[in-house]
């Protein structure tokens, strides 16, 4: 049974990206990153849910950026990772790395 605290592959994913954007990321640089280290082709859409729900449980938080000309006066939702996201990154790491430690030697 997965624990409420665990993240899916998806939610990893997102909260990377998140994370290597430093504090600069909103939804289209985010997915757009998604994009680039997936290697496959995510919509923004799911973006913005999974950092919904990665905000809800504390491991993003976001804030919203100077309104711009280039944005006809709009401001960006910016998100960054938590101290609880990174943790629950580096969890995820940890578990991941417990279970590669149990595949066998290919040599």
């Amino acid at each position: 049974m997965e624990n409420s605290s665990s993240l899916g592959h998806f939610e990893q994913l997102v909260l990377l990206c998140t994370y290597v954007l430093s504090g600069n990321g909103y939804g289209v640089s985010i997915t757009r990153e998604v994009n680039d280290r997936a290697g496959r082709q995510v919509l923004l859409g799911s973006v913005y849910v999974t950092l919904s729900r990665l905000e809800e449980r504390g491991l993003v938080a976001s804030n919203f950026s100077l309104p711009t000309a280039a944005r006809g006066g709009r401001s960006k939702r910016l998100f960054q990772v938590t101290p609880e996201g990174l943790q629950a990154l580096y969890d995820a790491r940890s578990q991941a790395q417990m279970l590669l430690d149990e595949l066998p030697d290919l040599s």
